[in-house]
């Protein structure tokens, strides 16, 4: 598995490479809502674009989405921006979404360049920082 996380000023960007699985996908997030900056970040970019397998459980993902469902309390104004184009990673953010219950606004983009201009736009219903 390979993974770089990188703080932007306003985001987070994560990029995946080779074999992911599904502590590999959970540790991060438990780490970046633990940061102080996370308050802070207005989006998070998940690069999965690289991704040879992906072995992430329906568990893993009621893991994350319980995470993100309490961290929306802290920051309300976080979007989640997922780039990939594999048919089943997409299918997985799907499954996410359900179990998130919706907690942070998420969209799927075939590039990191889409991905990041939906992840700048202002959302007039966010509140103010």
């Amino acid at each position: 598995m390979g993974c770089e996380i990188y703080w932007e000023p306003k985001g987070i960007f994560r990029r995946y490479f080779g074999h992911v699985t599904g502590p590999e996908m959970t540790e991060p997030v438990i780490a970046m809502q633990a940061d102080p900056r996370f308050d802070g970040v207005r989006y998070v970019i998940l690069d999965l674009l690289d991704v040879e397998t992906f072995s992430v459980t329906q568990a893993d993902l009621e893991l994350i989405g319980a995470l993100d469902t309490a961290a929306v309390h802290s920051n309300p104004r976080l979007r989640l921006a997922i780039v990939a184009t594999n048919p089943e990673i997409v299918g997985m953010v799907a499954q996410y979404e359900d179990v998130a219950d919706g907690a942070f606004p998420t969209a799927v983009f075939s590039t990191v360049a889409e991905a990041r201009d939906w992840a700048n736009i202002p959302a007039v219903h966010w509140p103010a920082t």
